[in-house]
């Protein structure tokens, strides 16, 4: 009898409804919170870790099962989403068995000590025993209760219920610490007698190497500059030439270096053996590499001397005492040290020796933001502070350290400092100072109004001083005049109907809807009405709105025919059970439908498909210029360069509450640090930009790096999500930093010219280092940058012509071409691992995941400066030569489909759209365009 493998196949629609959907991440604490927010019956929910892969059992991800009367509008539209196929199996909505088969027969087929299976498309089937299925009780557990005697316990001393905090004496400034230390200068007075009276040598040799590796001093080179040029004095017929007293100064010193120099690189011989056969022996006589000196007083020039293995931060600010000798060493010993040296920081982090990861950052590699971190995690937030502070100038981290480590009243200073009064006001409640508290909240909310931000300010007032009137005031300023009027209106419509104002609402509603707007603002008050509608206890309420909404569209596409389409989709979302009116309106778009121009396909092609523009909007913003776009799910991130100069970030949901971009407009304020050493830093020239953006979801935040700025934390409102995003540059990334990806809760960071490769967690802790090893010929080149892309657990950098392949647990791939890689651009998440690797012609498409050798299709090499984009049916659109085109892979083969004809616009971004047959187009000049994609014919 004949046999057949069974296989999962991609369909265009749903084939079984969703009963089962996956969360990423293995953070328990993180399902809950998210199960929570779909308001499900709780007690029916099971939960299906899926591990890592066949081999590695380590959980990634977790299946979560629906119960049946599930609302699963609820749940984010981009989840992977499984169905039932027979009683035992999930697979996903989107795929069916090849060969056909009946659910009876693979039922039959699963085995019968397995109770569920799911079929992964990228892990393959994965059986669960009756055991291995959670609940949510099994991820909570309640705490032991101690058996105490209490029979002897005595009353204690009674403290004033004013009291504010207990807390250490804290130095107002680093003058004060280096003071304080000062007793300890001239100590050693007695012994400078027995320091190597030659140490100057030692020193230059040092600073020497530490800029390029030489061997040889400025003394040591100005002495061989002296051979070289010296004049040489005729002797007499019949007398020996004898050197000059300059001369032989110089041979003296270049014989010293030399001997200085071999003696040196024995000991650091020895110490390379010691950190690796004993390191807890060898960091005793560790040298520092970031520039500084050993620091030990009394140093012979060629021998290693013991240092105390423990942070100081007396050492950190630069009063540690005692002469410092530098040494020197070949580049690629330095660069074995600083491999050596960071993997004994993880060590010691892994060991929980907090204190001693960050001696080892901040005094031997000279990385204070990773001693920072370190000390942070240990909860060392003193210390921690006083770097922020005075080291890496980041107050409002200090600040944070000290709030952590119970330090109130010092972080308030700082807080209030920064104008960030809503934090001082917080930290006084606590302190149960609700005068001042009050006091900060109103400048707090004073300071947004001033600003233009009037929703912050009415939040404050609303929220922290519990006064509402004054909260509708601010409201009533910022829907009138600023650009949020969606959020204002919807603001004031929460507040009023918490109040029982439903008059006030029912005559702001009339007063909105009698009055003309342009395209931008009537969106905004139509979707305000829709909160209305949804949300409002009052039936009156829910049919004025409605009736409003329909008034303002109807007037508001007389006057521009342009905005139908996005407002006749609104009121449709309105009433959808109103299907009349969803004839209606699909008639008149018909009616009015614009002409597109179109090329004709070419006749070489086989087949021909076209691109029909549905939706279009542009983004409305002070912005003179586009600098980067981000995408991350339906979360869409602009970053742009104000008229003043100033960085403005635009942060949004595509395809929500019938727009096609719901958006904020946010910028900084005072919380960017303008740089003075752009050049040095990423080799730029002065017209040109460099800026990156990370965004990582699940921990809410939107990390960038930009030649021209820091930029401070800052919280964003971002429409469709229910939690507030942080952006802003991360203390703990350094100014070498040139590109950051992040996946999988790790924020990948490479930095230049030391290739180090970083992942950092969601507190800023180093996870892991990695020491790229570049090809020979490589060099940093700014136009070109380094390419990266994270998917799941790696991390994908491209170096010239080679891909390196790293994962968190250390494993690294390389896979080389013949061209330089320009950009990568990666499949969708939950699907299977595509990388797509673009050159300046041409390209290719690599599957990562085999087991073996990485599996490689190539692009024509006749695609100039291709872009591209992965679709969520695994289809690759490529943009190149003013040219669209669509591949499909099958079976991990790449087949051409054809060109796509109808896409007029030229993309700064292309965007993946939560639909297969869609994509959208970002302009440079900040307009989104929706095409919905068909093949027409075959030829």
């Amino acid at each position: 009898m004949s046999s057949f493998e069974l296989q999962l196949r991609y369909c265009e629609t749903a084939q079984r409804p969703v009963s089962a959907v996956i969360l990423e991440g293995s953070n328990p604490s993180n399902w809950l919170k998210e199960i929570c927010a779909w308001e499900l019956s709780l007690n029916d929910v099971d939960l299906f870790p899926l591990p890592e892969s066949r081999t590695d059992l380590e959980t990634r991800d977790v299946l979560v099962s629906l119960p049946k009367d599930a609302d699963v509008h609820r749940i984010p539209s981009l989840a992977a989403s499984y169905g039932w196929f027979g009683t035992r199996l999930l697979i996903p909505c989107d795929a069916t068995l090849f060969p056909l088969v009946t659910e009876r027969e693979v039922d039959e087929l699963l085995s019968v000590s397995e109770r569920i299976c799911v079929w992964h498309p990228q892990r393959g089937l994965i059986g669960f025993e009756a055991d291995d299925i959670l609940t949510l009780a099994d991820l909570v557990a309640s705490s032991q209760l101690a058996r105490t005697d209490w029979s002897a316990a005595k009353s204690g001393t009674g403290i004033n219920s004013r009291l504010h905090s207990i807390e250490a004496v804290w130095p107002e400034s680093t003058d004060e610490i280096i003071k304080q230390a000062g007793q300890g200068i001239g100590s050693k007075g007695k012994d400078l007698s027995k320091l190597n009276p030659k140490g100057i040598v030692g020193k230059a040799l040092g600073a020497a190497g530490m800029m390029g590796g030489l061997a040889l001093t400025p003394a040591a080179l100005a002495a061989k500059m002296i051979q070289s040029v010296a004049p040489k004095s005729r002797p007499r017929s019949g007398a020996a030439q004898t050197p000059g007293q300059l001369e032989r100064w110089a041979s003296d010193i270049l014989r010293h270096s030399a001997k200085l120099f071999d003696k040196r690189l024995r000991e650091i011989d020895k110490l390379m053996k010691m950190l690796k056969e004993s390191p807890d022996e060898g960091l005793k006589y560790a040298i520092p590499t970031g520039g500084k000196g050993t620091g030990v007083a009394g140093i012979a020039g060629a021998s290693l001397m013991s240092r105390l293995v423990d942070f100081n931060l007396m050492n950190i600010l630069g009063s540690g005492g005692g002469p410092t000798d530098y040494w020197a060493m070949p580049y690629e010993v330095q660069q074995e040290l600083f491999h050596r040296y960071r993997e004994l920081a993880e060590r010691e982090v892994h060991l929980g020796r907090y204190r001693r990861a960050a001696y080892i950052y901040a005094e031997l590699l000279g990385d204070f933001n990773g001693a920072a971190s370190v000390l942070v995690a240990g909860k060392h937030y003193r210390e921690a502070a006083v770097i922020y502070r005075d080291k890496l100038y980041r107050p409002k981290e200090a600040a944070e350290c000290l709030e952590h480590g119970g330090l109130l009243t010092d972080a308030i200073k700082i807080y209030r400092d920064l104008s960030m009064f809503e934090k001082v006001g917080d930290l006084y409640r606590k302190l149960h100072d609700e005068e001042l508290a009050v006091a900060a909240y109103r400048r707090a909310a004073q300071s947004a109004s001033e600003s233009g931000n009037h929703l912050e300010a009415a939040r404050v007032l609303d929220e922290k001083i519990e006064s509402p009137d004054e909260a509708l005031g601010e409201l009533k300023v910022g829907w009138k005049s600023s650009s949020r009027v969606k959020e204002c209106l919807e603001k004031t419509f929460e507040i009023q109907d918490r109040l029982g104002r439903h008059a006030e609402t029912s005559s702001l509603i009339g007063e909105l809807r009698d009055q003309h707007y342009s395209q931008g603002r009537a969106v905004a008050i139509v979707r305000a009405f829709g909160a209305v509608v949804r949300n409002s206890p009052d039936a009156k309420l829910q049919a004025k709105a409605a009736d409003a909404s329909r008034v303002l569209v109807s007037r508001t596409i007389n006057s521009e025919p342009q905005s139908a389409r996005q407002l006749l989709g609104l009121l449709e979302k309105l009433t959808p059970e109103d299907r009349l009116l969803k004839r209606d309106t699909a008639r008149y778009l018909k009616q009015n439908r614009p002409q597109y121009l179109r090329r004709g396909p070419r006749k070489s092609r086989r087949k021909v498909w076209t691109a029909t523009e549905t939706s279009s909007q542009k983004i409305n913003a002070p912005v003179r210029e586009w600098e980067k776009f981000a995408q991350s799910g339906q979360t869409l991130i602009a970053l742009g360069e104000g008229y003043q100069f100033e960085p403005v970030i635009v942060v949004g949901t595509l395809i929500s509450n019938g727009s096609l971009f719901e958006y904020t407009v946010n910028g900084w304020g005072d919380e960017v640090s303008y740089r003075t050493d752009t050049l040095d830093r990423v080799g730029r020239g002065d017209d040109e930009h460099f800026s990156q953006i990370a965004v990582m979801p699940q921990q809410n935040a939107i990390h960038v790096i930009h030649a021209d700025y820091e930029l401070g934390s800052t919280e964003l409102y971002v429409p469709g999500r229910t939690e507030k995003m942080t952006a802003g540059t991360p203390a703990w990334l350094t100014d070498e930093t040139v590109n950051i990806a992040g996946s999988s809760g790790v924020l990948w960071a490479v930095e230049v010219p030391s290739l180090a490769l970083k992942g950092f967690n969601s507190n800023g802790l180093p996870v892991t280092n990695h020491q790229l090893e570049p090809p020979h010929d490589w060099s940093f080149d700014p136009e070109i940058g380094i390419p990266m892309l994270a998917k799941e657990n790696s991390v994908y950098v491209a170096l010239g012509s080679s891909l390196l392949q790293l994962t968190q647990s250390g494993r690294t791939r390389t896979i080389e071409f013949d061209q330089p890689i320009l950009r990568l651009v990666g499949s969708l998440s939950q699907t299977l691992s595509r990388v797509g690797v673009l050159f300046e012609n041409g390209g290719a498409v690599c599957w990562p995941s085999s087991i073996n050798e990485p599996h490689v299709e190539q692009l024509p090499m006749n695609l100039s400066q291709p872009d591209g984009v992965f679709l969520r049916n695994g289809k690759l659109i490529i943009f190149a030569s003013g040219e669209w085109h669509v591949y499909s892979m099958k079976s991990r083969e790449l087949e051409f489909l054809g060109c796509i004809y109808g896409i007029t616009h030229k993309p700064a971004q292309i965007l993946r759209h939560p639909d297969a047959d869609k994509i959208i187009v970002c302009t440079i000049a900040g307009e989104l365009v929706q095409y919905t994609l068909t093949e027409a014919s075959r030829h």
